[in-house]
């Protein structure tokens, strides 16, 4: 039987498809036929530790390991440092790893690098802790093997270049100037699924770079960051369009409560536009009214909701599967999936909250 280590409280690996999309997820556990997956959050630093000298002392462990979610306070005490970089020394077969902050802590350019040293070969990686791209240094100079990659600004300083990063990437998650940047660089990259994030106090998203990625992109989720300024819906799916019309999955979401009340275009014109879309995720965390019929529809009561997913699913021919999602200041969010069956009817199953993309969850496929 696979050794299994239980450092804090778990969930049954079904809870993993269900993932949302960027945030972190509830604790999960799983037990692959490849290994064992290690879950190190939610606890202190004491179970952390037990954790460390178990696989230091105990070698069959340590080969077992192949993931590993692990969050940390930062900064680390040199002890910690230590008894991590000794674990980690240990773990030849390590694959898949996120590293992230304790909740609560103060995120910081972390530059301790006690996972650098190890002898694993990670192609998943997830990080919101270590600044793993800084001066001639970086990380990915011996992990050059990462095929999907989270890295946050706060993981890169400002001389980071396209060519520090690692050359077989397909997914990456990212702010959108980084992704930007990759998209600049001479060689391209054949990347398969983008998530990229923007605060929308700043600027509107100008997605036209993407286009670099057009031949092998199928998936991109647009997050927006930031309780005020924004563009309307409609304007990010025109931009997607334009840069990507051959697109198969898309994603919007908005990250905070929104205090207003937006009258916006529909966007099922411009959805029916693509010619491959196949799935859309949408979530809306302000009042929205939307136009439909020449009315102004609050998109949070049910029976319009109703009506703008029925819409939807029945003008776009390609798409198969939308998700709408829309929480109001003060109220309870309304979620509702419809799905296109093969006689062409649509069904549809609400739900209590929006489980977002599962970009996070491929660090257990």
């Amino acid at each position: 039987m696979l050794h299994h280590m239980r450092a804090c409280r778990h969930q049954p690996r079904s809870s993993l498809q269900d993932l949302s999309f960027f945030p972190r997820p509830g604790p999960t556990d799983h037990v692959s036929q490849r290994g064992s997956a290690g879950l190190l959050r939610d606890c202190n630093m004491r179970l952390v530790k037990s954790w460390c000298l178990a696989i230091t002392r105990k070698q069959h462990l340590a080969d077992r390991v192949w993931a590993l979610i692990l969050e940390l306070p930062n900064p680390l005490e040199p002890k910690e440092a230590e008894l991590l970089s000794g674990a980690f020394a240990r773990c030849a077969n390590l694959k898949r790893l996120a590293v992230h902050h304790i909740p609560g802590s103060t995120p910081e350019n972390n530059k301790q690098s006690c996972i650098v040293e190890g002898p694993f070969h990670l192609n998943h990686l997830f990080n919101t802790y270590f600044c793993l791209v800084y001066g001639t240094f970086t990380f990915f100079h011996q992990q050059n093997h990462i095929r999907v990659l989270s890295l946050p600004s706060a993981a890169l300083d400002t001389t980071f270049v396209d060519s520090q990063l690692p050359p077989d990437l397909i997914a990456i998650d990212a702010p959108l100037d980084v992704v930007c940047r990759l998209s600049e660089a001479e060689t391209g990259r054949p990347l398969e699924r983008v998530q990229i994030h923007y605060d929308r106090y700043y600027w509107a998203p100008d997605l036209s770079s993407l286009s670099r990625f057009a031949p092998t992109l199928k998936a991109l989720t647009v997050v927006e960051e930031g309780s005020i300024g924004g563009s309307e819906t409609v304007d990010v799916v025109e931009e997607v369009l334009e840069a990507l019309p051959q697109l198969q999955h898309l994603g919007i979401y908005e990250k905070e409560q929104l205090e207003s009340d937006i009258l916006e275009n529909s966007i099922v014109p411009r959805l029916r536009q693509f010619t491959s879309l196949t799935t859309f995720t949408l979530r809306l965390r302000r009042r929205v009214r939307i136009l439909m019929r020449g009315q102004a529809c609050f998109l949070h009561h049910r029976t319009h909701l109703l009506h703008f997913g029925y819409t939807m699913l029945g003008a776009c021919a390609t798409l198969r599967k939308a998700t709408i999602a829309v929480e109001v200041p003060g109220e309870e969010e309304v979620t509702c999936t419809f799905t296109k069956e093969g006689d062409g009817s649509v069904s549809t199953t609400f739900d209590d909250e929006l489980e977002e993309d599962s970009f996070y969850a491929m660090i257990f496929d």
